[in-house]
């Protein structure tokens, strides 16, 4: 298995560098929508992705960086597809099911707490079913979840919902402005003031017969009461792209996805944004992924923990 690295520290930087990384256990087929969590304080990154077939559950797996191995790690109580995955603390992290099988027309609603020490907790049920929706942990107590399918007619969820991560509880949280799915979200922080933005950008608001990129942006101040349209790295529809936030959470980098339709895939371009007393920009970077991604799972690693490092 080739892990692919990027370097995207300088406008010098000598671009794509790949890391023999051995191949994840025979419990995995593929990352089929997978996704992914790394632990700064573990130097580990967690992956849950897609079952053989409908009747395994899904069983993550840690990365562990120091000695590059691959651990297995807890079950979930149920069958997991279509997930949201992230960290709750340096000890644990929370995964959404979208559906409860491979199948078009499956919905959940459930919720897993699961931990490096092999537990798995079943969490409250989610308010509303969020199938290719969107789970981004805003601070050290709190999540939010929105966008999504909500059921089988394609019906696009309108709600947002916080979650806390101590009460275990969910709470009304604001709507977005424009309903989606299979957006690319994250978080930044402004680079001078201390707010903080939840990035929802692109998806697809698809019917049975249409496709629908979306080539919007919306953000969210944490804390505020209302999203917002910001700018948008494209002027066309992108789906299925993915954001990676770097370490010091000051910038974020959107990669991956079908650009206006799925028979067009632009998925090497790499978008750096960043917010600066408010004022939000996106920019196209010098560098390109080696090849086109969609549904990618990746995340920023520390600097040393490989000879090059995305």
């Amino acid at each position: 298995m080739i892990v692919r690295l990027l370097d995207l520290t300088s406008p010098n930087a000598p671009g794509n560098c790949e890391h023999e990384v051995p191949e994840m256990t025979e419990a995995f087929f593929a990352i089929d929508s997978g996704v992914g969590v790394y632990f700064p304080e573990r130097r580990t990154f967690v992956v849950s992705a897609g079952p053989r077939n409908a009747w395994i559950q899904y069983v993550d797996q840690y990365y562990l960086f120091p000695n590059m191995t691959w651990a297995i790690g807890p079950r979930t109580t149920h069958m997991f597809f279509r997930t949201h995955m992230i960290q709750q603390d340096s000890n644990s992290w929370i995964i959404l099911a979208g559906a409860n099988s491979p199948k078009l027309k499956s919905y959940s609603k459930k919720m897993n707490i699961q931990s490096f020490d092999g537990s798995t907790v079943l969490g409250p049920d989610m308010p509303a079913p969020m199938r290719h929706g969107c789970f981004v942990k805003i601070n050290s107590t709190t999540a939010i979840a929105f966008s999504g399918q909500i059921d089988s007619a394609m019906n696009l969820n309108p709600f947002s919902f916080y979650y806390s991560f101590q009460q275990r509880i969910w709470s009304t949280a604001p709507t977005v402005q424009s309903v989606r799915e299979r957006a690319a979200c994250g978080l930044v922080e402004d680079t001078v003031s201390s707010n903080r933005y939840v990035i929802m950008a692109g998806g697809q608001a698809p019917t049975m017969t249409s496709l629908n990129t979306i080539s919007t942006v919306e953000l969210l101040i944490v804390g505020s009461g209302s999203w917002f349209f910001g700018p948008s790295p494209r002027n066309v529809g992108f789906s299925k792209s993915a954001i990676a936030t770097t370490l010091d959470g000051k910038t974020a980098f959107l990669y991956g996805g079908f650009v206006a339709s799925f028979s067009k895939v632009q998925g090497r371009e790499i978008f750096k944004f960043q917010c600066s007393n408010a004022n939000c920009q996106w920019e196209k970077v010098p560098q390109t992924l080696p090849y086109n991604v969609i549904d990618a799972v990746g995340a920023f690693v520390h600097g040393d923990t490989f000879p090059c490092y995305l």
